[in-house]
């Protein structure tokens, strides 16, 4: 289970990768011929059925990035679907305390670390692939280290209480949210206020302390490379349904002028 998340966190070298909200398959595919390293398939804010997100995350196996999935909600039917489809990784947003973070890792790791639903599906070739070599306890071991976990602090009371969220076991990642955190702390879009350069130098700590990968959500190239350049292992840079509007945008401004 290639995981290029993990290798670039491995490796020290920080994951790039794009929001997909265009739920097509081609525009998967050619986000994967750019040489990022995952697409972020979000299915809170775009709504995808289980086959639409299956379809999607072929796609990305076969362009050769890593799909992970934003599900909507806390809810174990989502996080099953998108793992049984093949999700390299689960991102669930909303998260306030450490009861809802546990509630996350049941749903999403196997035995010892959760209560995940086993079935065979197709990671690991319907239980003839190649991960099942250790048979199915080798496979949950493997699905669990190689499948990524990510809660999403975009709320005042997950901030905190981030350090012993971050802290459980089967918590690989937390992504931060700065839209909706700004949002919640009253001051929406004032992405220099110190209250939100406090919360983005908090998370990094923590994440850095706990040895969990630190992600964050980045709407232009300049500003992803601001987060980069601060230390985060993990960043989402744009949202393809806009890189479609500007990129024309620029074909029309190019044209008339």
């Amino acid at each position: 289970m290639k995981n290029k998340i993990k290798e670039c966190y491995e490796q020290g070298i920080c994951s790039v990768g794009t929001m997909s909200h265009l739920k097509s398959t081609a525009a998967v595919e050619a986000i994967g011929a750019a040489g990022l390293d995952y697409i972020f398939i979000d299915s809170e804010h775009a709504s995808n059925t289980a086959d639409q997100l299956t379809d999607q995350i072929i796609a990305a196996n076969a362009a050769g990035i890593t799909p992970i999935v934003r599900v909507c909600s806390i809810s174990r039917d989502e996080i099953l679907h998108a793992l049984d489809a093949g999700a390299c990784g689960i991102v669930i947003p909303g998260i306030e305390n450490i009861e809802q973070a546990r509630q996350c890792v049941s749903y999403a790791k196997y035995t010892p670390v959760g209560k995940r639903g086993y079935c065979m599906t197709r990671i690991g070739n319907w239980g003839y692939g190649e991960e099942y070599a250790g048979g199915m306890e080798g496979y949950m071991k493997e699905a669990n280290a190689s499948t990524l976990l990510f809660l999403q602090c975009e709320t005042v009371e997950c901030l905190e209480d981030l350090e012993n969220i971050a802290d459980l076991e089967g918590v690989d990642g937390i992504m931060l949210g700065p839209y909706d955190l700004s949002i919640d702390m009253g001051i929406p879009g004032e992405f220099d206020d110190p209250r939100i350069r406090n919360a983005v130098q908090k998370v990094l700590d923590i994440c850095r302390n706990k040895g969990k990968i630190s992600m964050v959500f980045s709407g232009s190239a300049e500003n992803a490379k601001k987060m980069k350049a601060a230390g985060f292992d993990s960043v989402i840079a744009g949202l393809d349904i806009l890189q479609l509007i500007t990129g024309y945008q620029q074909i029309v401004s190019d044209m008339r002028s």
